[in-house]
């Protein structure tokens, strides 16, 4: 098993070079409607020309997340490799408006060349352990890019489960 630490992220000088991590591990398959609706992707087949600074201003506002007190917001974690570079990083945000808090992870990415080694699934693990046992939240949600397949296959493999269908309809 690979030696792993995972933590939330609170450096925010690690937000450029987590961001450009997670830029060069994904690809077009990756996009979803949050993507689009964030502007880090201009169609489900293309991303923004501005997508990495509009990434690291999202990391930035997760580690000012991870710093403060508050059970809502974003959050920003990094899985490393002693001795080695990020492996895997992961933002999610926490909601307590309605009946039930809850949270969505907003993305899960592995290193390209690390993958199938089961960083992933432990980060997720550690994701729901934080979840649960330090903001006392229940149910998590996410989305995943249509066409993004192995993604589908590997949350399936984790329990999580389709419960609905985002559609988008571009008004010319």
């Amino acid at each position: 098993m690979i030696d792993l630490s995972i933590s939330l992220v609170t450096d925010p000088d690690e937000a450029g070079p987590l961001a450009a991590f997670f830029v060069r591990n994904v690809d077009k398959t990756y996009i979803s409607h949050g993507e689009i609706m964030d502007g880090r992707a201009l169609n489900e087949g293309e991303w923004s020309p501005e997508f990495a600074s509009i990434l690291e201003q999202e990391f930035r506002e997760a580690i000012a997340g991870n710093q403060a007190a508050s059970r809502q917001g974003l959050r920003l974690a990094a899985a490393r490799i002693p001795g080695m570079a990020v492996a895997g990083v992961a933002m999610l945000e926490l909601s307590q408006g309605g009946r039930d808090p809850y949270a969505v992870i907003h993305d899960l990415v592995v290193a390209h060349d690390m993958r199938g080694q089961g960083i992933g699934t432990r980060l997720l693990q550690w994701l729901e352990a934080f979840l649960k046992q330090d903001m006392r939240i229940d149910r998590v949600f996410l989305e995943s890019g249509s066409q993004n397949h192995d993604a589908h296959m590997f949350f399936q493999r984790q329990g999580f489960r389709v419960c609905s269908v985002n559609m988008l309809k571009e008004l010319a």
